[in-house]
């Protein structure tokens, strides 16, 4: 927990960059994988650190980058048959970002709330 509070207390900008460093780091690392492993779900990763340390409006801005990263990898591969399948697992994707940014937002603003 040490580690998250001197993170939160960088600059935003800093924040911002190691984010999306991260980010980077995942489509990077999903990107070699190919299509034999899926790595959608540890872009949560830099999703969660946005929106706990920075804003909800950052953790949506790297919700919708994540998807395109996930959605640009699928057309890459070929992960589907159709480009309606390839779009509809992006917007699943998405749905799932947003959701867990929210969640992470309401959790952050409860926590502050008790302190």
């Amino acid at each position: 927990m040490r580690a998250l509070e001197r993170f939160d207390r960088l600059p935003v900008g800093v924040k911002l960059i190691v984010c999306f460093l991260l980010e980077l780091g995942v489509a990077v690392a999903d990107f070699e994988t190919g299509a034999v492993v899926s790595l959608g779900v540890i872009f949560l990763v830099p999703i969660a650190l946005a929106t706990w340390t920075v804003s909800a409006h950052a953790g949506f801005i790297f919700s919708i980058l994540s998807a395109c990263s996930s959605w640009a990898l699928d057309v890459r591969d070929g992960m589907h048959a159709s480009s309606a399948l390839q779009n509809w697992s992006a917007i699943a994707y998405l749905g799932f970002f947003l959701i867990v940014t929210l969640l992470v937002a309401r959790l952050r603003a409860a926590r502050s709330a008790r302190e």
